[in-house]
């Protein structure tokens, strides 16, 4: 009887800080950063997966991140004085780490992976023109080079944003040389709504799918890919207005390479 007592009232205390036992979400391979720059220094404040789940746990990362009771991991975005080296923009967003806490292990496109998530975009502000901001929702990132992919929200509508090369000659090495492509655009509007969504990257192809739609990118440019990559996910918003904010929430979210 003792021991049932006491795992109520454990149980009574995780949901009362914002936890779950039932959070379908491992965070141990995962770093966040936050849009803060709590110590100054110009650059957005970081957490290493032991950090952030500690911090989690006490429920120390409102209004930026913490798990709703049921199970969901909330962010919550907004300009708060931080943002990373080359970006502008403010960030409640995870960073993979295949070695928790060590930036420098990452994977190839030879090796490949595959993110898996579902999701729901709560709430995006809009600008003068009665836009909501972009907001992206997961990328593929080169390290020391740029994103490959941006899978982007607005006005209820998503996007993928790919890199190929400036020009046959351009130089691969060169994270300049890699501009956008165009936009693999959804079809079927998610809106408000949980969505799934599934990237699967290789050395020949990257398939994006957002619910039973697909879409895949084919390129002879990522034949020239140099870079290692990471998966990133949460609000990355593309807006530095003191005004616009945004929040999303994650059921499910995975990480997986062969």
């Amino acid at each position: 009887m003792r021991f049932f007592l006491t795992s109520l009232l454990l149980l009574a205390l995780l949901v009362a800080c914002g936890g779950s036992p039932q959070a379908a979400i491992d965070l141990g391979h995962w770093k966040l950063t936050l849009p803060t720059d709590e110590d100054g220094d110009g650059v957005a404040d970081e957490l290493d997966p032991d950090a952030l789940i500690e911090k989690l746990a006490r429920d120390e990362l409102r209004p930026y991140l913490y798990w709703e009771a049921s199970g969901a991991l909330h962010f919550f975005v907004e300009p708060a004085g931080g943002t990373t080296p080359n970006s502008d923009y403010p960030r409640s967003e995870l960073r993979e780490q295949i070695v928790p806490g060590d930036d420098d292990e990452n994977w190839s496109l030879d090796g490949g992976g595959t993110l898996s998530a579902r999701l729901q975009v709560l709430e995006v502000s809009r600008n003068e023109d009665g836009d909501t901001y972009k907001l992206a929702v997961a990328q593929i990132h080169g390290k020391d080079g740029p994103p490959l992919l941006k899978l982007v929200w607005q006005n209820g509508r998503l996007e993928a944003r790919i890199k190929k090369l400036r020009a046959a000659t351009a130089d691969p090495e060169d994270p300049d040389s890699w501009v956008d492509a165009r936009p693999l655009s959804f079809g079927e509007p998610v809106g408000y709504e949980p969505f799934t969504l599934r990237i699967e990257a290789g050395r020949e192809e990257v398939n994006i799918q957002v619910n039973d739609e697909v879409q895949t990118f084919v390129h002879e440019d990522l034949q020239k890919w140099p870079f290692e990559n990471y998966f990133k996910a949460g609000t990355y918003l593309f807006s530095t207005d003191e005004k616009a904010h945004a929040s999303a929430r994650f059921f499910e979210l995975r990480a997986e390479h062969p």
